[in-house]
């Protein structure tokens, strides 16, 4: 089972590819901010 996709979807992925925020390169700084996020609050995964 798969969620619905959003009425909007084709507008959000172009204003995504926009932004060139699609495919982009791993970024250091964000990993370690997600993984002190894991740390602080004992979760299994953290998204930022």
């Amino acid at each position: 089972m798969s969620a619905p996709i959003p009425k909007n979807e084709v507008k959000r992925l172009k204003v995504l590819w926009q932004y060139a925020v699609l495919d982009t390169v791993p970024e250091e700084v964000f990993d370690d901010l997600a993984d002190l996020a894991v740390y602080i609050c004992e979760a299994p995964i953290a998204l930022i």
